[in-house]
């Protein structure tokens, strides 16, 4: 396979055809007409073919010359092209940003918001994810993640942006059938709706009214959820059992009555792997698109939590 002359081989060609002689086109190009001349002669050899018909006053395109300008100068366009649009979307807020995020954030917290970014950029468009697995997003060709827990992958911008208020729920129907427990304790003898990451199974935190040592509770109960930590505000609804979820999402079903809050007075965690705090991450800090730029300030906008980019 013959290899392919590089770029700068291919425009002295253009140069020197469209300004029509050695010396001008070492004019447009800022070198010497030698080194016109040298790489002429070096693309010539490369391809084997006599490119151009040269006297002592004047040169002309061969028939070979004249197919390979016409096709050097469309690929040379069409490049040009491509690097102007690439520069442009450094600038310019336009086109799609890939976003993987953790699904009950996104779903409670982000999306109520996105009416506004999407208003205000109205050349963005969203491509989202709803994923509680952490995914490697250079690997998936994601321009942004929000993850619960502190990352753990250097190669990763990362900004805090929140640590959800969680609590502890059942709907009536499921209390009513097997009581309400009085302190974190008597989980024990309940049916709790659980979740687990991978091989992780999560635990749950309490803190006593006015603090004291905490209470760890691993719930047991016949439904678990894997990789999907919002599933199971729909097994609390569904009468399943007790468990933990973002206060901010089940706010409307407390509301309404289709949810109770158990131990009101006890802070509530979870050791969910690398905590309950919300991380929004991206590959690089360099040279981000215009768009992927707006989201991300976007996103950090939302947040009151102290900067802590690293």
């Amino acid at each position: 396979m013959t290899a392919i002359p590089d770029t700068r081989s291919l425009e002295t060609l253009r140069a020197v055809v469209e300004s029509g002689s050695f010396s001008a086109a070492a004019q447009v190009l800022r070198v010497t007409p030698a080194a016109i001349s040298k790489l002429v002669a070096r693309l010539e050899a490369e391809l084997g073919i006599r490119i151009f018909n040269r006297s002592t006053r004047q040169i002309g395109l061969t028939a070979e010359g004249e197919a390979l300008y016409r096709a050097v100068a469309r690929h040379l366009d069409g490049l040009h092209d491509a690097v102007e649009e690439a520069r442009r979307q450094l600038v310019a807020p336009a086109g799609i940003v890939r976003a993987s995020i953790a699904r009950s954030f996104g779903k409670s917290f982000l999306i109520p918001q996105l009416g506004q970014f999407l208003e205000e950029n109205p050349e963005i468009d969203l491509d989202v994810v709803f994923d509680d697995v952490p995914r490697d997003l250079i690997a998936h060709g994601f321009d942004v993640g929000i993850r619960y827990g502190v990352p753990n992958d250097s190669r990763y911008i990362s900004r805090r942006l929140d640590t959800p208020a969680l609590c502890v729920v059942a709907s009536p129907a499921y209390l009513a059938r097997r009581g309400q427990p009085a302190a974190p304790q008597d989980l024990a003898a309940h049916d709790c709706v659980t979740t687990s990451i991978g091989t992780h199974r999560t635990a749950w935190r309490f803190t006593p009214p006015g603090g004291g040592t905490e209470i760890v509770i691993r719930p047991t109960g016949r439904f678990n959820i894997a990789d999907q930590l919002d599933g199971v505000l729909d097994g609390a609804l569904a009468g399943l059992g007790v468990t933990v979820v973002h206060a901010s999402a089940v706010r409307g079903h407390i509301e309404q009555g289709e949810l109770a809050v158990l131990f009101p007075d006890y802070a509530v965690g979870s050791s969910a792997p690398g905590g309950a705090t919300v991380h929004l991450l991206y590959p690089h800090r360099n040279y981000l698109p215009a768009r992927v730029r707006r989201f991300i300030d976007f996103v950090a906008g939302l947040s009151t939590a102290p900067r802590d980019d690293h």
